[in-house]
């Protein structure tokens, strides 16, 4: 049985309800903001039991995360935009010969486990969902949920 088509909205933008964290000289950054919103959420995925691979500076692009459970890893990047707009982006880790699976209801079940976690932290203000790449992510509408309605719980 095929199943069904459906709209991943893996990118979120969201107010953050956190302290600006970077770290700066008068002439350039030591750290760009972002690394205790990374935290949280690698503490909300311990919380799941999903193994926290690695806390990773990415420079001018944030902080990310590489998480697994069994044999999926998973990538997460927090971008800090300014004081009133955080970029998070979640996917499937590219493993070599095999593509990322944004199909995939293992996949599904992460992202909504995450939006769940999100949701339910007030640090994580007007918290909304996108299709990654799209260009409105940080003043469009976007959606309330990364995933349909008609996407079946898991």
């Amino acid at each position: 049985m095929a199943r069904p088509k459906v709209e991943v909205r893996s990118a979120a933008r969201f107010d953050p309800g956190f302290p600006d964290d970077r770290i700066e000289t008068d002439a350039y950054f030591l750290e760009f903001p972002g690394r205790n919103i990374c935290e949280a959420i690698a503490d909300k995925f311990r919380q799941m039991q999903v193994r926290v691979d690695c806390l990773r500076n990415a420079g001018e692009h944030g902080w990310e995360l590489d998480l697994s459970v069994g044999d999926r890893a998973f990538w997460l990047q927090i971008s800090w935009i300014d004081e009133d707009c955080c970029i998070l982006q979640f996917e499937e880790a590219p493993v070599l010969f095999r593509r990322k699976r944004f199909d995939d209801p293992v996949y599904w079940r992460f992202l909504r486990a995450l939006h769940d976690a999100l949701a339910k932290d007030g640090r994580f203000r007007n918290l909304r969902w996108f299709v990654r790449g799209d260009e409105d992510v940080v003043d469009g509408v976007g959606k309330p949920t990364p995933l349909d309605d008609s996407v079946p719980a898991l």
